[in-house]
């Protein structure tokens, strides 16, 4: 329970820092089109803007239309500007529909099923780009909530799950990363995802990266 507190902490205090850094980022590029609107480049400044504004009012079209929980668009919103932060594209697929979150299910667990399981994708994602820059650097996100269960679906770009690791990535501590601190994501994402009667698999990607499928009952089975 002490790590998992500390594991959503950590969600919090990177949401905040986050949007530190996009308010810090946004200024500039508001002097910037201010700089372009003074100097009569009025055409440039029309295409920042442009450029700025079409990705998050596709995705808060996608989200406006499918999604009703306000707590679960604003987690998409965040990781959305996480990527943009880390360089990288994440897309919610606009097929996705989720209604209502049935009581039994705990937002905050929800959040951090899915949260964990998108930062993984995007450092698998990161990892690849580090050693090939040409792929692609999206992350797609895909929920439906049509049949029994809610499913999740997330795709990397990174370097896929070997099948023989398919079931030892979510143990607690692996991680193709050296450093110590790492190799939690996955298994508190397991962990929550067990303690809710649903199951979580991984499976190899088009993209050439992974797969993460997430389904939780609908309906409690006690």
């Amino acid at each position: 329970e002490i790590a998992l507190l500390s594991r959503q902490l950590s969600h919090i205090e990177q949401y905040a820092e986050t949007l530190r850094a996009q308010s810090h980022d946004y200024a500039n590029k508001l002097h910037t089109i201010a700089g372009l609107i003074q100097i009569n480049a009025n055409e440039r400044a029309l295409e920042l803007i442009g450029q700025e504004s079409k990705g998050i009012q596709e995705l808060v079209n996608i989200l406006t239309a499918s999604v009703t929980n306000p707590v679960l668009a604003g987690c998409i919103l965040g990781k959305y500007n996480r990527a943009h932060e880390l360089g990288l594209i994440l897309k919610l697929d606009s097929m996705s529909h989720i209604g209502s979150i049935p009581k039994h299910i705990p937002m905050e667990k929800l959040v951090s099923v899915l949260g964990n399981i998108i930062d993984n994708a995007f450092d698998a994602t990161r990892e690849n780009l580090n050693t090939n820059a040409n792929i692609d650097p999206t992350i797609l996100v895909s929920m439906n909530d049509y049949g029994d269960d809610l499913v999740f679906e997330v795709t990397d770009s990174g370097f896929g799950v070997a099948t023989a690791d398919q079931n030892r990535i979510f143990e607690k501590g692996i991680s193709s990363k050296p450093e110590a601190g790492h190799g939690y994501g996955l298994y508190f994402a397991r962990t929550i995802v067990e303690e809710l009667d649903g199951q979580i698999m991984v499976e190899p990607a088009e993209t050439g990266g992974a797969q993460f499928i997430v389904y939780i009952p609908k309906q409690t089975r006690s």
